[in-house]
């Protein structure tokens, strides 16, 4: 008999986490993981980490009430809920059944691990139930096999895989029934070249020598829980299962046993990979993570809080050490004064930082400045304050930063009626120099070409939101590349929006990596927002992916910022409302090859009016996302940063 439980309607699916739930995104190959806080107000949290190295997480599921998948693509079908063995667990009924479509094909391991508490009666009934599986009917294509958990007709778990090279299925049986007690159980199953193992309760029942090869089914199999897809209701599980998920490795006997023991906190306690920061003396209206940088172990934050007068702004700069995350006092430079905007734009590399002052007014109202910082064993220091050879009033010299090794590149959106401009210094043995001007060839009055910049070794990328040489304020993104003279750059590429519409406001945002740029474009399709990834190919630039949201909505804002790496892009939708007006929501995409997929949300639980996005940031495995408009202990508006990154 199954156990009283309480759930929603029958057939209702997850659309969205809910606005208090676990954000994790699995990319390349580690799982990013947050916790969040509860209420409307904001504070850090640090908690136990995982049981077991995340990494070839690819599907985790915790139930909580929603379909919604905390690694992985979210399920879809029915089923009801029940306090489980971790939290809350899904319960299958007789008709029940949930799938999870596009997950990445395992390869040369798999394990599949979850609690289960099956319905005694149904599990001595004389048919097969499948716990996890991926396996179709083979008929129609030969990849459908996989893998499958399952009870046998009288209750005995069964492991079967199907590779590819041998094409003869192995079939595991773990000696005689161990799960029928009415108690929860905790299930796993591996497979690797050496060998296909099951566990119960942490402790290995059964193995046998694998027959090789790998395990790669079709595209269209998809995995499934309490059903075996293509064979019919007759292979349904009743009873309960909590915490189901799937990792593209085999997991060693101490790490099944590590799961085991950590009972009731599950696979991981995301806490540990999430940290969310306050300025170290927040206010109201400080907008704390307005902007934010990474290099390494060192976040920037740029606020626009009141230090040294009204809209003076100010940075404050947050070390990883081996006891967590630190944030230092906030500074500013030596002249920062009411209405400087100082920490606009911020930028790191190394022990270099970088900060913008748009409305700075020493060369004329608003004419801007930026200011260097260099760190030494006594912290960081004002090294240079940096405006251009002609920066004049309402240039905005410094509302955009980037910087690699000892080139740095500031944007001054503002200059020649917000025609724009942007400018190359370069550090040498007698400090910074200004080294080139660039603008855009057929550059007009309000195009803002300098409204974002980013650089990455020879190459310059200039974003250009206003521009209307195609289709008016459409926007481009211009491509800068050094010559053998460090004083010339060559512009060699105009980026656009294939689709390009009026207003998308195309290079609001850039960032460039490797040969690649992002591009965000937060005003197209009525705003909902839409970024463009472009790469260089031979002696061009060509766009490679178009990144959306899954669920875009009008005003959402998706791309106001953009980060990229090697292999993933991170996006902000700062104001994305599923959370509440303005919640906002970052985005994280993966690159396999050439093509890109969503993979996850690192930041999906934001409150009204955080604006979540603004700001992103992304270096390595971990992701920092601003959100200037989060209430702390009453304050509003004083702003937090989460900083996301793998255990």
């Amino acid at each position: 008999m199954l156990e009283s439980i309480e759930s929603r309607p029958r057939g209702a699916r997850s659309r969205r986490r809910r606005a208090h739930a676990l954000a994790v995104a699995a990319l390349a190959g580690t799982a990013w993981i947050g916790t969040l806080s509860s209420g409307a107000e904001h504070s850090a949290a640090v908690g136990p980490g995982c049981a077991v190295d995340p990494s070839g997480l690819i599907g985790w599921w915790r139930g909580q009430d929603e379909l919604a998948a905390e690694v992985g693509p979210d399920l879809t079908g029915d089923s009801g809920f029940v306090d489980a063995r971790v939290r809350r667990g899904f319960v299958m009924r007789p008709d029940d059944a949930l799938s999870a479509s596009g997950l990445p094909t395992v390869g040369a391991g798999v394990s599949v691990v979850a609690w289960v508490r099956p319905d005694v009666a149904a599990a001595t009934s004389g048919r097969v139930q499948t716990l996890i599986s991926r396996w179709d009917d083979p008929t129609a294509d030969d990849h459908a096999r996989s893998f499958s958990l399952r009870l046998d007709p009288f209750g005995v778990l069964t492991w079967s895989t199907d590779d590819t090279t041998s094409r003869r299925p192995l079939e595991l049986r773990a000696g005689v029934p161990q799960v029928l007690d009415g108690d929860w159980h905790h299930v796993a199953a591996t497979w690797d070249a050496t060998a296909a193992t099951v566990y119960l309760d942490g402790v290995e029942v059964a193995t046998v020598p694998s027959q090789g090869g790998t395990l790669e089914p079709a595209d269209g199999v998809a995995l499934r829980i309490g059903a075996k897809g293509g064979l019919g209701p007759s292979f349904a599980y009743e009873g309960s299962i909590d915490e189901p998920a799937v990792f593209a490795r085999a997991l060693d006997a101490t790490e099944v046993a590590a799961i085991v023991a950590a009972g009731a906190d599950g696979i991981c306690d995301p806490a540990a990979s999430r940290v969310r920061l306050s300025a170290p003396v927040p206010a109201g209206g400080d907008g704390f993570g307005y902007r934010v940088a990474i290099d390494g172990d060192t976040v920037a934050v740029g606020a626009t809080a009141d230090l040294a007068g009204t809209d003076s702004g100010s940075v404050v700069v947050v070390d990883r050490t081996s006891s967590g995350w630190a944030a230092a006092p906030a500074f500013v430079a030596a002249d920062t004064a009411s209405g400087d905007g100082f920490g606009d734009a911020v930028a790191i590399d190394g022990d270099t930082l970088v900060v913008g002052a748009p409305f700075d007014g020493e060369a004329g109202t608003g004419a801007g400045a930026a200011y260097v910082f260099v760190r030494s064993v006594t912290g960081w220091t004002e090294e240079a304050e940096l405006v251009g050879a002609d920066t004049a009033e309402f240039d905005g010299f410094g509302a955009s930063v980037a910087i690699d090794g000892d080139t740095l590149v500031i944007g001054a959106s503002g200059d020649d009626d917000a025609t724009g401009s942007a400018y190359v210094f370069g550090r040498g043995a007698g400090g910074w120099t200004e080294q080139a001007v660039l603008r855009a060839a057929g550059a007009e009055p309000i195009d803002l070409f300098g409204a974002s910049v980013a650089i990455d070794g020879d190459t310059i990328v200039v974003g250009v939101p206003n521009d209307s040489n195609a289709v008016p304020f459409a926007g481009s993104a211009r491509v800068f590349s050094r010559t053998a003279d460090p004083a010339v750059w060559d512009e060699v590429a105009t980026l656009v929006d294939p689709s390009s519409a009026i207003g998308s406001f195309f290079g609001w945002s850039v960032s460039a990596h490797d040969g690649r740029v992002l591009v965000g474009s937060q005003r197209a399709d009525d705003a909902a927002g839409v970024a463009h990834v472009f790469r260089r190919d031979g002696g061009g630039w060509v766009h490679a992916a178009e990144l959306p949201a899954t669920d875009p909505e009008a005003g959402d804002l998706f791309g106001i910022s953009v980060a990229l790496g090697s292999d993933t892009a991170v996006v902000g939708a700062v104001w994305d409302d599923d959370n509440g007006g303005f919640s906002g929501t970052v985005w994280a995409f993966r690159r396999t090859d050439e093509t890109w997929a969503l993979v996850g949300r690192p930041i999906d639980d934001a409150l009204a009016g955080d604006r979540a996005g603004s700001s992103v940031a992304f270096d390595g495995d971990t992701v920092v996302a601003g959100s200037p408009g989060a209430t702390v202990t009453g304050m509003a508006d004083a702003g937090v940063i989460d900083i996301v990154h793998a255990p």
